[in-house]
């Protein structure tokens, strides 16, 4: 199952991951397997049903119904809600700025307007990602479901740029970048500079991690590849708001941080699931051809637990090998739940 992240992607890295899935299904002769691909927002949408030809599926990703889908899914989504944050926080620092150097009362007034406004931000962001995201993740624990009961190799491909599971996250570190508090009041003098009224962040546990415990019960390995490719500075990135060169560092921190979370959630995917997650590499052809190759060709190892107590918690697995030069991708463990036994 190829799952096409069109919530979180860019349409950049989308078109680069078509490319990479063309030239891949190009070359694709297998005559035992079945290939579904699927666009993931909010909701699913199915590109093409069960088929054993690849042929199919290479007409399936030409169509122009895909890219259409992906237009749909981002009008009004996270990413256009976040560039316009950094956008207001960008020209709000600005204002404030030129009102600090220049006493003008007019950039006086700008700061204080654009304070105000940049302060709510983060809330309505945190609570936009936190509905994107759960209907996100509640529509990919349905389809691991649907694969679950299947007793042949079941391998899921999730292309994606990443995201984060602590809506609001990345938005409250935007604020704190580019108004730090321990300034964020004294910048100009007599403004009222109000805090920012979100809630901390809190990881979606219930809704993360019952998609890892289903998938690995389940024999259900998921593939992650990373369409953001070879990691970069957003500073270079066409829609990037721009900063002052005072907030240039903190704010580039923060920009990596953001980007590092997105992929450490697709590396907690795979590894939860004895999948790969490749990332910060351009070829993305590669990395599919690696998923496709380890879902076929595969060992399977089972054991029976001394611990009797089936207690619901996470138990770790260390498979090791003898050879040096063996890399072993295996689940990381298992959840003890009662089904389990």
């Amino acid at each position: 199952m190829v799952v096409i992240d069109t919530l979180h992607t860019s349409f950049t890295n989308l078109a680069a991951a078509r490319v990479a899935l063309i030239k891949l299904f190009q070359q694709e002769h297998s005559a035992d397997s079945q290939y579904v691909v699927i666009a993931l927002g909010i909701s699913p949408e199915m590109i093409l049903n069960v088929t054993p030809d690849p042929s199919a599926v290479l007409a399936a990703l030409g169509a122009k119904r895909l890219q259409k889908i992906f237009l749909d899914g981002q009008m009004g989504g996270l990413n256009a809600e976040l560039e316009r944050f950094r956008r207001n926080l960008t020209e709000t620092r600005a204002a404030c700025d030129a009102a600090i150097q220049d006493q003008d009362n007019v950039m006086k007034a700008k700061c204080a307007a654009g304070l105000q406004a940049v302060s709510q931000q983060p809330r309505l962001v945190a609570d936009l990602e936190r509905t994107l995201t759960v209907g996100f993740l509640r529509q990919f624990r349905s389809l691991v479901a649907q694969l679950a009961p299947a007793r042949d190799r079941r391998t899921i491909v999730l292309l994606s740029d990443g995201f984060g599971i602590e809506p609001g996250k990345e938005a409250l570190a935007f604020m704190d970048a580019y108004f730090p508090r321990a300034l964020q009041c004294y910048l100009p003098p007599l403004v009222f500079c109000p805090p920012h009224d979100a809630l901390p962040p809190n990881r979606m546990s219930d809704e993360f991690e019952p998609i890892l415990q289903l998938a690995a019960a389940s024999n259900v390995t998921i593939d992650t590849i990373d369409s953001r490719g070879l990691y970069g500075q957003r500073a270079f990135d066409a829609s990037n708001p721009g900063t002052t060169p005072a907030l240039s560092n903190l704010v580039g921190l923060t920009e990596r941080n953001a980007d590092a979370a997105k992929g450490n959630t697709l590396r907690e995917i795979a590894d939860a699931t004895g999948g790969t997650a490749y990332h910060d590499n351009n070829d993305l052809f590669v990395g599919l051809q690696r998923a496709f190759a380890d879902g076929r060709d595969y060992y399977s190892i089972a054991y029976v637990s001394s611990n009797p107590n089936y207690d619901g918690k996470f138990r770790a697995i260390t498979v090791q090998v003898r050879g040096r030069n063996a890399q072993v991708n295996a689940k990381r463990g298992y959840w003890a739940a009662p089904s389990a036994q």
